[in-house]
């Protein structure tokens, strides 16, 4: 699971860069067109793209975060059979 994991990281790790990218891309038609930054900006936010972007880019992040909260889960679980297995060894000796 760890390539995993770490993919899941990396990308809830730099989740808000790659937001800020997503609206650079969308403002890039406006500026070119020799548009201020300000109204670039707002119309790159109410644009459809922008919004199907940042739609993936949440999709994206509940599937990263998903797999992270299921690997901690295991790593209880782990935990709590290396804790049960130690109980029992020594409950063993003292038989």
């Amino acid at each position: 699971m760890a390539p995993e994991v770490g993919l899941s990281r990396h990308v809830t790790c730099y989740d808000s860069d790659r937001r800020k990218q997503a609206l650079a891309r969308a403002m890039m038609p406006a500026l070119k067109g020799g548009e201020s930054g300000v109204k670039a900006e707002a119309e790159a936010r109410a644009s459809k793209t922008y919004e199907a972007e940042l739609s993936q880019l949440s999709v994206e992040n509940k599937m990263a975060e998903q797999t992270i909260q299921e690997f901690e889960v295991l790593k209880i679980k782990w935990s709590t059979a290396q804790s049960l297995l130690s109980f029992q060894k020594e409950a063993v000796k003292r038989l």
